[in-house]
């Protein structure tokens, strides 16, 4: 495994440090807020996702393959962080996140890469609406305001859980929600304009 760093170091200028530290504050602003949301669904503190997402960037950029690569945290792995932090603690999610990474750099070394090619689209498809609907059902307490204490990792109960208790919905706590998804609408129609 040869690092490209260095050979993407030499013709290396000033307008390319412009154009990789705009690249860089772009990329925090994405990964700090994906690093911490991981860390607190995993029931540990968010200081340990924004460590996690540093040195995880160090080694991306030490490691990377070539100069347009872009690494971080994936939000995919919020769907098994929880229920691991839940049955092993904190050394479950490190080994789960080293295992991942042991795999990676197997698949890398051995040039595994191509067989993404053979994974049908539909279930692709269905892997990422997967995480979209476990995040969606993952915000309901704090959108709707129930500050229900000690929920259930898994989804089902989860899910039951707050359609028990939609009583107890905080109206300022969703209008504030509504609100902001609908800012972000506007803006996105103004944008696209």
């Amino acid at each position: 495994m040869k690092s490209k760093i260095f050979d993407n170091l030499r013709d290396y200028n000033k307008d390319m440090f412009i154009r990789d530290l705009i690249a860089g504050v772009i990329v925090a602003i994405v990964s700090i807020p994906i690093s911490l949301s991981v860390a607190i669904a995993s029931g540990i503190s968010p200081e340990k996702g924004l460590y996690t997402s540093i040195v995880a960037g160090i080694f991306m950029s030490i490691f990377g393959s070539g100069k347009l690569s872009i690494g971080g945290m994936s939000i995919a792995f919020i769907t098994i962080a929880p229920t691991i932090a839940a049955s092993y603690g904190t050394n479950g999610i490190v080994v789960a996140g080293l295992l991942a990474g042991i795999i990676l750099i197997l698949m890398g070394t051995f040039k595994l890469g191509t067989l993404v090619k053979l994974i049908p689209y539909a279930i692709t498809l269905g892997f990422t609406s997967a995480i979209a609907l476990v995040l969606f059902v993952s915000q309901i307490n704090e959108f709707f305001g129930f500050n229900i204490e000690d929920l259930p990792y898994e989804f089902i109960p989860r899910l039951t859980l707050f359609i028990r208790n939609s009583n107890a919905i905080n109206n300022f706590a969703s209008f504030i929600g509504i609100l902001t998804i609908a800012i972000y609408f506007i803006f996105k129609k103004i944008q696209l304009k």
